[in-house]
């Protein structure tokens, strides 16, 4: 029992909530029962891979590494209040180890709202994911700010969530110098489950402020369809920004740029039992509107997951994995006299969401 309450006093003192799957297993502790805890989950999400890049010509990268190791709390009190927090250790002592903390208040079964520093509210799938579930992102994916200080207005339907967030931006993508502390960005975000929760979508729209009177416009369009073993899933992805791409394309220093871009992405997985097989294609287009360079790029995966545990409930979430990544970037306009960069990845590794208390 002592051991019990140290660690349940540990992560009390740690903080909040994850934005999350949904959990159904087993977990080492229960928490205590009290009439005013509705949920109670604390969980562990880790993943460690060994990650090696190379071209025809040389190798880039080759070792093993922590790819990530977060603790994700998630509470729901007196069926009005939940507190939601998820903090990396990964990045521990970085100012964005605190990925999320939030409150969400619900005033009925249509109306809430939260406030902290929140999911952006991005559309697409790609975005939303925990980033220890994909191997590769796309040129939008990759970089984009994906927590940010604001508030949430919610409005949830039958099968749907209406979310219109006002946040405020850690990073320079939009705003110009002088707008840096003074920005925000707007935010609509349609989540809705059709024709029987056969298909699930995540349709966003957003401005981001750059200045007194200019903004920035973000589509981002996420699709899931469910046919008995297969999940698909597309995105679309197009918008401007600010954002030194030089490491991308191995330039040297560009510098800020106003840039174009557009991810389009579709996967599909089919589970065989324990056994997932996994292929994903993206098709990436930048436009650099200040020095008038272009590239596109084209990223392939096939991949495997393997699920050793999946009837063990503690061990539901444990995967074994393996993933081939080829990347083709091939250089338009300004940069047009550059040969295609062509890339070969692979990373294989171990995923584990473990459950540490349950109520």
């Amino acid at each position: 029992m002592k051991r019990k309450s140290l660690l349940l006093s540990l992560f009390t003192l740690i903080g909040g909530l994850a934005h999350a799957q949904e959990f159904d297993q087993e977990s080492i502790f229960k928490a205590p029962a009290s009439e005013h805890i509705n949920q109670f989950d604390l969980m562990l999400d880790t993943r460690y891979d060994f990650n090696n890049v190379f071209t025809p010509t040389s190798t880039e990268l080759s070792k093993f590494q922590v790819n990530q190791t977060r603790v994700r709390l998630t509470t729901k009190l007196f069926d009005k209040v939940s507190f939601d927090f998820r903090y990396s250790f990964a990045n521990s002592g970085q100012p964005d180890a605190l990925e999320f903390a939030f409150i969400e208040y619900r005033f009925n079964k249509h109306w809430a709202i939260s406030a902290g520093k929140l999911f952006t509210a991005w559309g697409s799938y790609e975005i939303d994911y925990n980033g220890a579930e994909l191997y590769k992102y796309s040129i939008v994916g990759n970089n984009l700010e994906v927590f940010t200080p604001g508030v949430n207005f919610m409005y949830y339907a039958k099968k749907h969530k209406f979310t219109f967030q006002v946040s405020t931006p850690n990073s320079d993508f939009f705003a110009i110098p002088e707008y840096k502390n003074k920005s925000y960005y707007y935010m609509f975000l349609w989540e809705g489950s059709l024709f029987n929760d056969k298909v699930k979508t995540r349709y966003g729209y957003s401005l981001m402020q750059h200045d007194a009177s200019k903004y920035y416009q973000w589509v981002t369009l996420g699709h899931q369809v469910y046919a008995g073993n297969w999940i698909f899933e597309a995105d679309y992805m197009h918008g401007t920004r600010q954002y030194d791409y030089s490491k991308d394309i191995q330039m040297d220093n560009i510098g800020a740029s106003e840039i174009r871009d557009h991810a389009i992405t579709f996967s599909a997985k089919y589970k065989i039992n324990k056994v997932v097989p996994y292929v994903r294609g993206i098709y990436n287009m930048r436009k650099d509107l200040t020095n008038d360079y272009a590239y596109n790029q084209i990223d392939l995966q096939a991949a495997v997951e393997y699920y050793p545990l999946e009837d063990q409930k503690l061990f539901k979430d444990l995967r074994l994995f393996a993933a081939y990544i080829y990347q083709d970037q091939d250089f338009k306009e300004g940069l047009s006299n550059r040969s295609n960069l062509h890339k070969n990845q692979i990373v294989a590794g171990v995923r584990w969401l473990m459950p540490i208390v349950k109520k």
